[in-house]
């Protein structure tokens, strides 16, 4: 792997009710904004292929600073926006490996896949694909959310996942990623990250509820955890000098079954925090015993 730049900065602001995130206006200067943060992480890029552009607002700001954008976007509504901003324009479904054909053989210095791929059914296929359009020194900047903060954590063991009009179970999300299962599907994707950013939200700080005495045990039994308070993973990536894997690996698969089997069996009205030692012990028993039988599985598939 190359060297790793790894940093932190509070995530934007919560949108005022009846706005979108996308719709907010971006502040080049807020390190808050993970928006700019991404912008930054883009140039000194001349040329770059947007995947999911949105209404627009990070290909104008590209535009003002003289790079040429190729923004691809779902909504038809959005084109009108986007050619007045945007060298060109694709209205396509990302899903749809038609999509891009028109591209041909271009070449971008930059793929920007910001907020876009945890709402494809095949978000690897896509960016396999959009890997072929980068440049043999171009790079792949991913934004996404982390699903494994501890407020998506706590909020499973008292038996909650419910979707949301935003955020880390925004209910438009069909994928979710963790840092173990991103790494894994950049690698798979044929990349390797050289920058790992993140944004950062407080455990009980994010949009996801979770009952107070869940939120006092995770902030003790989470706190070497440097993942816990990630809210959104940042990724500059270049192209691997390894094979891609096709094939999850058996680690991969029982982290899977184990969240879950986690997720339909474990209910917790309210854990008390003289409970939670207990509570933690069984929910590693059931984890420990899942991987178990999982590896089991597979290994026994394979011979």
């Amino acid at each position: 792997m190359g060297s790793h730049r790894y940093s932190c900065f509070i995530d934007a602001p919560t949108p005022a009710p009846g706005t979108t995130r996308y719709s907010i206006p971006i502040d080049l200067t807020n390190e808050g904004d993970s928006r700019a943060r991404v912008l930054h992480m883009v140039r000194p890029a001349r040329t770059v292929l947007e995947l999911g552009a949105s209404v627009g607002l990070m290909t104008e700001i590209m535009h003002d600073w003289g790079i040429a954008v190729t923004a691809v976007e779902i909504d038809p509504e959005a084109e009108p926006i986007l050619r007045g901003v945007a060298e060109r324009v694709v209205i396509g479904d990302l899903d749809d490996h038609q999509t891009l054909e028109p591209l041909g053989d271009e070449q971008f210095d930059v793929v920007l896949a910001s907020d876009v791929l945890e709402h494809l059914k095949d978000p690897l296929r896509c960016l396999r694909q959009a890997v072929q359009h980068m440049k043999p020194d171009g790079r792949v900047i991913v934004s996404i959310p982390n699903f494994a903060h501890a407020d998506v954590r706590l909020a499973l063991l008292a038996g909650d996942f419910d979707y949301r009009e935003m955020g880390l179970l925004d209910r438009t999300h069909i994928k979710f990623f963790t840092r173990s299962s991103l790494e894994t599907f950049l690698r798979d994707a044929g990349l390797e990250p050289i920058v790992w950013d993140r944004t950062e939200r407080a455990i009980g700080g994010t949009e996801v509820p979770v009952p107070p005495t869940l939120v006092e045990w995770g902030q003790r039994v989470l706190a070497s955890d440097p993942d816990a308070d990630t809210y959104q993973w940042l990724v500059e990536c270049r192209r691997s000098t390894g094979a891609a894997h096709d094939t999850p690996t058996v680690e991969n698969q029982a982290r899977v079954a184990i969240v879950g089997a986690i997720a339909e069996t474990i209910a917790v009205p309210a854990v008390t925090t003289a409970r939670a030692p207990s509570f933690a012990r069984r929910v590693l028993r059931i984890a420990r015993r899942i991987t178990r039988r999982v590896v089991a599985r597979v290994t026994s598939r394979r011979r």
